[in-house]
Order: structure tokens, then C-alpha cells, then sequence
């Protein structure tokens, strides 16, 4: 199985008793397969795996799939209406809008995901100050990060 290399594209998985969801299949979703992320995948039960949109970065996780479990039910859902569909296909929000969301909504702490790897670190960390100018409690996200809900 290919590697998700040093950072992988978006993919978060929820573990929920015997259920899995996971938010888009980018490359990330290759690190279920480790050591330290085995104990998200049910052993029997449901895997519901939503897809924001069909940017190939959250969809090319799909391949390893196969690899990760066997015989589970799956259900994979996207934009059931073309319309968001279309709207979809050019969805990303900057780390300005996100803050803004973030500090609007009230939440405890907004985590930056999908950060591009054809960026460096100094490109991420500016996007990471822009965001906090608006919400200080913004963070980068890295993989394999996990937070208890």
C-alpha cells in the first residue's frame, strides 16, 4: 500500500461505539492502518464515510479502503443535489473565513486541516497568524492528531 507520505490530504475519522465516520478520503485515511489509529476501526459494524466534495485530495483515499477493512458495510455519501454538486467542486475556505466561522459560532477551539503539501511550513505558519488575528485559539492541524470530543 502506498504511503500518505509526510503530509497527507484531509481525512478525518469519528469512531462512535461501533460506527466509523469518516470526513472525506484523502490520503490520511492510510494512517487508520497503523498502530496507533487501529483502535478507531470497528471490527464489525457500519462505516459511513461522507464526502464534502470530489476534489481528487478527498477522494483519492478510496484505494485504500480494501486494505483497511474486510467485509464491512459501508456507506459513502456525498452531494445527493448537482447543484451543490457543482458548487462543490470549487469548495476549499481560507483560514480567514474559518476563523471568522470559528469566533461567530462560539467554539472552544478551530483546528486548520487540508493544508496543501505544496506549501512550506512558513506559508502555513503565516496562514496559522492570519487566523488567529480573528480567533486565538486556532491551531495547525498534523497527522495524526487526535482530540477527545
Amino acid at each position: 500500500m502506498v504511503s500518505p507520505g509526510p503530509r497527507a490530504t484531509t481525512s478525518l475519522a469519528v469512531r462512535e461505539e461501533n460506527r466509523l465516520i469518516v470526513c472525506d478520503a484523502g490520503t490520511g485515511i492510510a494512517h487508520l492502518r497503523e498502530e496507533g489509529f487501529q483502535h478507531l476501526l470497528p471490527e464489525s459494524g457500519e462505516i459511513h464515510l461522507l464526502l464534502s466534495h470530489l476534489h481528487l485530495d478527498h477522494t483519492v483515499g478510496l484505494s485504500f479502503l480494501p486494505a483497511l477493512w474486510s467485509n464491512p458495510t459501508a456507506w459513502i455519501r456525498g452531494h445527493e443535489d448537482p447543484e451543490q454538486l457543482k458548487a462543490g467542486l470549487n469548495a476549499h475556505t481560507s483560514a480567514e473565513g474559518a476563523a471568522r466561522v470559528a469566533r461567530d459560532a462560539g467554539v472552544e477551539e478551530l483546528l486548520l486541516s487540508h493544508l496543501t503539501p505544496l506549501r512550506n511550513d512558513d506559508f502555513h505558519q503565516e496562514m496559522l497568524a492570519t487566523a488567529r488575528a480573528i480567533f486565538p485559539r486556532t491551531h495547525l492541524c498534523r497527522d495524526g492528531l487526535s482530540r477527545l470530543l
